[in-house]
């Protein structure tokens, strides 16, 4: 058990597919320009939090949960604790980490950071890179942006620090894709709009409450 800073926790219906427990973390080091969540940016706001209440707290319904910020990456620790005690309790809760890094940073990252891979091992969605206004668009859905990926981290795959392949959910056009290392689709799936039966109106940039 650790300590986590939180900005907050809501119910939204933007923050991925279906309605969703959110948490938003405090601190973020990456500052894009036109965030709409600019007073996350300051690691010393928020409140701290023990991570198994906060864990018990999500847990307060049947809801699937969504990790945002801020930065969940900023304190991976505490985030890798967290989804721990949630598994714990709810071994098959639907997870998804929203984080302003790309995958191949992270695992970049890694090594120095070794419960980065807690996360991304602990949770089922990671929806990364950074908010860029220019790419954010009325036809994006439960992101900032559309340079924003969805990876499926179940049935992604890789080895050390490399990605061998990326498996992404498109939620614009509610196919999953794989995409081999070359960058080509080589098969389409399910959908994660019909797995959460989704009918509510979508994301184009989350907001959390000032």
């Amino acid at each position: 058990m650790s300590k986590i800073k939180v900005a907050g926790i809501i119910t939204s219906q933007v923050d991925g597919p279906g309605q969703r427990k959110v948490v938003y973390l405090q601190g973020c080091p990456i500052y894009c320009a036109g965030c709409q969540n600019r007073h996350l940016w300051n690691p010393e706001g928020g409140t701290e939090w023990e991570t198994d209440d906060l864990a018990a707290a999500l847990l307060d319904s049947d809801l699937p949960i969504t990790v945002s910020g801020g930065e969940p990456f900023m304190q991976p620790e505490a985030v890798a604790d967290l989804l721990a005690a949630l598994r714990v309790q709810s071994p098959d809760l639907h997870v998804t980490v929203y984080s302003g890094f790309v995958l191949e940073d992270l695992m970049e990252m890694a090594p120095a950071i070794p419960s980065i891979l807690d996360v991304l091992n602990m949770a089922d969605v990671l929806v990364d890179g950074p908010f860029m206004r220019d790419l954010d668009h009325d036809k994006v859905q439960w992101r900032g942006s559309g340079n924003q990926r969805p990876i499926n981290l179940h049935d992604t795959v890789w080895c050390g620090r490399k990605i061998v392949r990326l498996e992404l959910e498109d939620w614009d056009s509610s196919q999953t894709l794989t995409i081999d290392l070359d960058g080509d689709v080589i098969g389409t799936a399910g959908t994660m709009r019909e797995l959460f039966d989704d009918t509510a109106p979508t994301r184009m940039c989350g907001q959390a409450t000032s």
